[in-house]
């Protein structure tokens, strides 16, 4: 039993629900009553506090049915001690309403599309278990979210109804999502700042080309390839859905890059018991060719040794995981037990 006290009419509330769900009361009914809503105004008079406890019922019972209970027992008791007024709900949330069936179409183009297919399979309302509001809105929303991602840019839901039955407890489904036709790539067009790659090279990254059909997805992928290789500070990759051509069903896209700094140096130090005070040393050269070759050269001195690395790196067809790299080194080591040299 939880008891809250107001200031004022010093109103302790209680209440109770017979029932092992008891999140559905803060989830749902607190916020519903106008009891809770309005407790300032409660507080001004005994009349306007029994007006606002008398709506609680129907309040209680319209806030259960979006999770499904349409058959509540409820009872309510007021009653005044002393300086407080006590409340009480007692509430049995009763049998749930259950989805008999579900009746779920993707009309047009993407009737075969395998993602469609997917969602289907694991699509959150399902024959058997308990109608509720959130799985319902979630359902149209998958549905919806994924006629956009994949380029179903007129898709429509001409059906989305629930039909409930209170007598026998159960409801019926029905969505119907026509996709219509599904976009394709009409160009890509770039922009750079701070430095210009060839064309060529940035669209190694993209997992997406012209003619290709949309997808959000590898939009995505191509951005966070961008981001995470070692030539770019800023990646937006914006699909111009307002210039799509719903004659050839195109849409453009633009992607805008700023290069990182041609130059950048790492400094640093230490000390170790064998090497004892050391510095280190680096710097990397970004910009020596339009199609993303660069350097990186480090040094490590101390008083016994001294490495010295040089390292150039030519992008394969795919800069985030293929490259070629030529290295070279050369490290001295002196000791009082010998001296080396090794290249």
């Amino acid at each position: 039993m939880k008891e809250i006290t107001f200031i004022g009419l010093h109103i302790a509330y209680r209440r109770k629900i017979m029932n092992k769900k008891k999140r559905i009361w803060n989830n749902c009914i607190t916020p519903s009553l106008s009891l809770i809503k309005y407790q300032n105004y409660a507080e001004e008079s005994v009349a306007n506090l029994q007006l606002l406890f008398g709506k609680s019922k129907s309040e209680i019972e319209n806030a259960l049915i979006p999770f499904g209970y349409y058959h509540p027992a409820i009872s309510t008791t007021i009653q005044r001690d002393l300086d407080n007024w006590i409340i009480n709900y007692h509430i049995s949330l009763g049998p749930p309403m259950i989805i008999k069936s579900t009746n779920i179409e993707v009309l047009c183009s993407a009737e075969k599309d395998p993602a469609f297919l997917k969602l289907l399979k694991t699509f959150p309302v399902k024959t058997g278990d308990r109608l509720t509001q959130t799985d319902y809105e979630k359902a149209k929303s998958n549905l919806t979210d994924l006629a956009f991602s994949r380029g179903y840019f007129n898709t429509e839901l001409t059906t989305h109804q629930i039909k409930v039955d209170k007598n026998t407890n159960q409801a019926t489904v029905d969505l119907t999502l026509e996709s219509k036709e599904r976009y394709r790539i009409s160009r890509i067009r770039i922009t750079q700042k701070e430095f210009e790659f060839n064309d060529d090279f940035i669209r190694r990254f993209l997992k997406f080309d012209t003619g290709q059909y949309f997808n959000t997805q590898k939009i995505t992928d191509s951005q966070n390839a961008l981001q995470s290789s070692s030539y770019f500070n800023a990646v937006t990759i914006t699909p111009q859905i307002k210039s799509k051509d719903n004659k050839d069903h195109t849409v453009p896209i633009d992607i805008s890059l700023t290069a990182k700094k041609p130059v950048t140096y790492t400094i640093g130090g230490g000390y170790g018991s064998f090497t004892k005070f050391r510095v280190l040393g680096g710097v990397i050269l970004r910009h020596l060719t339009k199609s993303g070759h660069y350097a990186k050269f480090s040094m490590e001195a101390s008083q016994v040794s001294t490495t010295f690395l040089g390292e150039y790196i030519i992008p394969g067809s795919d800069p985030t995981t293929d490259f070629w790299s030529i290295n070279a080194q050369q490290s001295f080591i002196k000791t009082t037990a010998y001296d080396a040299q090794q290249t």
